[in-house]
């Protein structure tokens, strides 16, 4: 399933409310969403994970698509 997950930042000191800190654009299964880890090591500073959101969306016009938007909220600690 094409699957787009995108990292914000809400709180560090170096960052700003809802900076946005990558994005990844992966073909993942279903259940990738239960299997996002609770910490993150990006530019090699430490993130926790505070919330996650899942939007999955199923076209069935010409042929059938899904597609997956995962929106990871993180902490820096």
């Amino acid at each position: 399933m094409k699957t787009t997950v995108k990292y914000v930042v809400l709180k560090g000191d170096d960052y700003q409310l809802g900076t946005p800190l990558h994005e990844d654009q992966l073909d993942a299964p279903a259940e990738y969403f239960d299997q996002i880890p609770t910490t993150y090591i990006f530019n090699g500073r430490n993130f926790r994970l505070k919330y996650k959101e899942l939007n999955r969306k199923y076209s069935h016009y010409d042929e059938i698509e899904e597609s997956q938007n995962i929106l990871v909220k993180l902490i820096a600690i």
